[in-house]
């Protein structure tokens, strides 16, 4: 195993056993006049007292109004930067944050080695870097389970860490954690005994994308305050034979969400029974 694979699993490990006792945000089904699906959170707001994530989807609120223009992409349909005072990032609709970058040694090298290649440079005129997200669809090699930082980028002590000391020093502070975006699938389920609602039997897919950070920060009983957040979208479904409401073809046909939720009987249940609620439960 390369030190480099060693490094994304321990981290990981770390963020699994500091957030059984840290504090974590319910799912959120991603629908309304006022959600922003571009805008994603990527790490706890500097100075946060309750250390959680921002209301990035939230659309009234603008987190990412900025960071949608030209000037602040980085790198067209790769990498763009992260607003340091939400702690929130847009990424192009149907892409998601699958790594993210923060400044520390390693990535101040790596992006730096590579500037004359980006749209607007992530390198500040005082040396340090702005920190960086890059965006892709599920399935993407960049979000199977991905970890952050490198602990190259860390100087370690005991339980807790810093960034490494550097000249000049960072703008924000460093912060352990992971993301994955990923698509699971439902079992079969006749979808209507607890709403009164008959739409079939149907198996649902729905994209799952959850994030968790830590910043160093601990409860009076030691513990490490983390937080968590995850984001469920429908994908798709496939009825079973003779089941199939509003006449949709039966599998071995996905049908997407507009052709889903253009049926009544389905639109109702989703109203009362959101049709990814079993899945946002798990994971």
């Amino acid at each position: 195993m390369s030190s480099r694979v060693m490094v994304r699993v321990l981290v990981l490990l770390v963020v699994d056993a500091a957030i059984v006792k840290g504090k974590k945000h319910a799912a959120t089904a991603l629908s309304g006049a006022d959600q922003d699906d571009t805008c994603w959170p990527v790490l706890i707001p500097q100075g946060s007292t309750n250390h959680l994530f921002g209301d990035c989807k939230k659309a009234s609120l603008g987190f990412c109004a900025g960071l949608k223009g030209n000037s602040t992409i980085m790198s067209p349909g790769q990498y763009y930067f992260m607003d340091e005072a939400s702690g929130c990032a847009y990424c192009p609709e149907g892409t998601a944050p699958c790594a993210i970058y923060q400044d520390g040694p390693l990535q101040r090298k790596f992006f730096a080695d590579r500037v004359s290649t980006y749209q607007v440079s992530p390198i500040r005129p005082d040396g340090s870097m702005r920190n960086v997200v890059m965006c892709r669809t599920k399935g993407d090699h960049f979000c199977k389970p991905a970890a952050f930082p490198y602990f190259t980028d860390l100087d370690l002590t005991g339980a807790s860490w810093t960034g490494k000391t550097m000249a000049p020093p960072a703008h924000y502070a460093m912060q352990i954690g992971g993301t994955k975006y990923l698509e699971q699938e439902s079992q079969s389920n006749h979808l209507f005994a607890t709403v009164d609602v008959y739409a079939g039997s149907w198996t649902i897919a729905c994209n799952i994308w959850k994030i968790v950070a830590c910043d160093g920060a601990r409860d009076s009983n030691g513990n490490m305050m983390c937080s968590s957040k995850k984001y469920v979208t429908l994908s798709k479904g496939q009825c079973y034979p003779h089941t199939c409401a509003c006449g949709l073809a039966a599998k071995p046909v996905w049908h997407s969400p507009a052709t889903m939720l253009g049926c009544n009987q389905i639109a109702e249940l989703n109203s009362k029974l959101p049709l990814c609620s079993m899945i946002a439960n798990t994971g």
